[in-house]
C-alpha cells in the first residue's frame, strides 16, 4: 500500500421504501436511455425555483442528515455492516446483501459511502435478474487500497487500513462473477500515483481471477457545501447551487483519474457524469427530485429513480 493525504466532504407514483424510511416519489417517469437522461439533466439546469412537489421535500432532506441518529435511521440495515459504525467489521468484513439475496450468483461492490446510492439504484433490477449484490462499504474510508493517515480521518484511519487488508479474504468466499467499486471525489490530482496504484491493487486483490469482471463506477460530483442547505438559501434561484466544473477542478480531475484507473486495472469504466451533469454543469434538482443529500452523496431516492438506466449501463459492462 502507498501513503497519501487527502480530504473529502464527507410516469407513475412510486413509493420507495428505503431501508429505514419511506419516501414518496414525484409523478415522473423513469429515464430509459442515456439520451433521455441527458435531456432531463438539461431541463434541470433551466429550473429557477424549487418545485412544490420536489422529492424528498426540503424539510425532509434536511431532517434526514440533521443528526447522526437521523442519518443512521435513514440508512437502516446498512449501519449493521459498515465498519464506521460497527468497528469489529474492519477486522472481519461482512457484506450487506441486496438484490436477490437468495441467489447464488453474486456480485461484489466495495468502497466508501458513495457505494450505497448505486446499491439502491440496482436493487430492484438485480432482484429481477436473480443476482445477489454483496456490498462492502466503509464510510469515510477511501475505496482504493492506499494507506490512510490521521490527518483527515482521525477516528477511522487505522480501521480503514485494517479493512483493506482483510477485504480480499472476505470477498473470495463469495466467488463473485463481478467486482465493482465507486469512490467519492477526494482531493487528489488526476496523476496521483498512490491513489491510482491503490485502486489497481484493490481490484487485483479482490478480483484475482481473469474470469471475474471488473467495473469502475465513475466518480460523482462534489459540492462545496451541503446541497439542501444551499437550496434552502436559494429556493427561487437554484442556479446558484449548480456545480460548474472544469478539467482542472477537483471533479474534473477525478473524471480524468477514473479513465486512468480503469485502463490500468483492466476494469470497464461506467461513467456516471452523464446521469448527473451536462456540459460541465450539474443541477441539484432533476425530474422534480433532489439529487444530493449533502455535499457528495446522491440521494438514494434519486438513484432508485434512475435505477433502470444504471442497471442497463452496468449490464453492458458485464453485470448480467
Amino acid at each position: 500500500m502507498r501513503t497519501i493525504s487527502f480530504r473529502s466532504l464527507a410516469g407513475s407514483l412510486l413509493t420507495l421504501t428505503l431501508l429505514g424510511s419511506t419516501v414518496a416519489y414525484a409523478t415522473v417517469s423513469a429515464p430509459t436511455t442515456p439520451d433521455d437522461q441527458s435531456g432531463r439533466v438539461q431541463a434541470g439546469l433551466t429550473l429557477t425555483s424549487l418545485p412544490s412537489n420536489v422529492n424528498p421535500s426540503l424539510a425532509m432532506a434536511r431532517q434526514i442528515t440533521g443528526t447522526p441518529t437521523a442519518l443512521n435511521h435513514y440508512l437502516g440495515k446498512l449501519t449493521v455492516c459498515d465498519p464506521a459504525r460497527k468497528a469489529k467489521y474492519a477486522t472481519t468484513p461482512i457484506p450487506c446483501y441486496f438484490g436477490d439475496t437468495r441467489a447464488t450468483k453474486t456480485a461484489v461492490l466495495f468502497g466508501d459511502s458513495s457505494t450505497f446510492a448505486w446499491t439502491t439504484a440496482l436493487n430492484d433490477q438485480l432482484k429481477k435478474g436473480h443476482i445477489r449484490l454483496a456490498l462492502f462499504e466503509f464510510s469515510g474510508c477511501p475505496s482504493p487500497d492506499v494507506t490512510s493517515t490521521p490527518t483527515y480521518f482521525s477516528r477511522s484511519w487505522r480501521s480503514c487500513n485494517t479493512w483493506h487488508k482483510a477485504l480480499a479474504k472476505a470477498t473470495a468466499k463469495l466467488h463473485p462473477f463481478v467486482v465493482m467499486s465507486s469512490s467519492a471525489a477526494y482531493e487528489t490530482s488526476s496523476a496521483d500515483t498512490a491513489w491510482i496504484q491503490g485502486y489497481v491493487k484493490a481490484f487485483n486483490d479482490l478480483a484475482p481471477s481473469r474470469t471475474t469482471t471488473r467495473i469502475l463506477l465513475g466518480t460523482s460530483p462534489w459540492f462545496v457545501q451541503p446541497v439542501p442547505a444551499c437550496i434552502a438559501a436559494h429556493v427561487t434561484s437554484l442556479a446558484n447551487c449548480t456545480l460548474h466544473y472544469t478539467s482542472g477542478s477537483q471533479y474534473g480531475l477525478a473524471l480524468t483519474r477514473d479513465v486512468t484507473i480503469a485502463n490500468l486495472a483492466g476494469a470497464t469504466l461506467v461513467p456516471t457524469v452523464g446521469w448527473l451533469c451536462y456540459q460541465n454543469a450539474c443541477p441539484v434538482v432533476i425530474d422534480n427530485s433532489m439529487v444530493y443529500r449533502d455535499g457528495d452523496h446522491i440521494f438514494e431516492s434519486y438513484a432508485t429513480h434512475i435505477g433502470r438506466l444504471v442497471a442497463s449501463e452496468l449490464a453492458k459492462a458485464g453485470l448480467h
